[in-house]
């Protein structure tokens, strides 16, 4: 009895997106000065926008 031969799926392949937005500036980036914390009024916040706003 033969048997068949397996037949190879093709897999689909995740692609990333080439020229992805970027939204807004990374934390890291931020200035030695704020860094310190010496100053007043630096501050850092997570902004998160849902449905009911």
């Amino acid at each position: 009895m033969d048997l068949p031969m397996k037949v190879r799926l093709n897999t689909k392949k995740k692609r990333s997106r080439q020229h992805k937005r970027v939204l807004g500036h990374s934390i890291e980036e931020r200035p030695i000065k704020v860094k310190q914390r010496q100053e007043l009024g630096h501050w850092e916040s997570d902004t998160v926008i849902g449905k009911k706003g």
